[in-house]
């Protein structure tokens, strides 16, 4: 027996049903998206890094396939389930972690505390560098100033010779008593820039 069953569709009403659908979800899309918030995305806001140093350390175990978990033992007694067989008795060997490594800064701290070292290392060092030129200009200075005083005793040769020895002597102790008065205000300085930093 042949039964035959007729089904009258009129697509046209089929088609401006399925329009007036999507367009009444396509205006409530532009409604919800007038009113939502901009939420960052999770990778923008959490940026995970990895300790440093080793990671755990692994080792392998055997491991029965027809066996069963506590947290599964726990589950079948809680629920009552009882005549469960292990038909499964193979045993096969995998890995677990053996032991976790100790808590450690991460990567992204590391990078970050020798960024910081190095900007305040910099900073050190241009505070030094400025210090070492001013007291290089400072000697210029006072030897452009000894050279003048040198040059007006050597053109005022009319001197006595006396005189002469005594004005040269007392410039020369001048010049030595300020380059050792530079050098000993430079050398705190550079032993600083060569003690080893912690």
């Amino acid at each position: 027996m042949a039964v035959r069953f007729q089904l009258g569709f009129c697509w046209e009403d089929l088609i401006e049903g399925r329009k007036s659908m999507f367009a009444s979800s396509t205006e409530e899309i532009k409604e919800d998206r007038k009113h939502a918030v901009a939420v960052p995305k999770e990778s923008e806001t959490i940026t995970k890094s990895c300790y440093f140093g080793p990671g755990p350390h692994f080792r392998r175990v055997l491991f029965k396939l027809g066996g069963q978990s506590p947290l599964i033992s726990y589950y079948l007694k809680m629920h009552e389930i009882t005549n469960v067989s292990s038909s499964l008795t193979y045993k096969m060997k995998r890995t677990e972690i053996y032991k976790l490594p100790p808590v450690a800064p991460t990567y992204r701290d590391v990078i970050k505390e020798r960024q910081r070292l190095r900007k305040e290392f910099q900073e050190d060092y241009t505070v030094q560098q400025n210090k070492h030129k001013e007291a290089i200009e400072e000697i210029k200075q006072q030897r452009k100033k000894t050279d003048q005083q040198f040059q007006r005793l050597i053109e005022n040769k009319s001197m006595h010779p006396t005189e002469l020895r005594l004005s040269t002597d007392l410039l020369m102790n001048e010049l030595e008593a300020t380059i050792k008065k530079k050098s000993s205000s430079l050398i705190p300085v550079l032993e600083e820039m060569n003690k080893p930093q912690h």
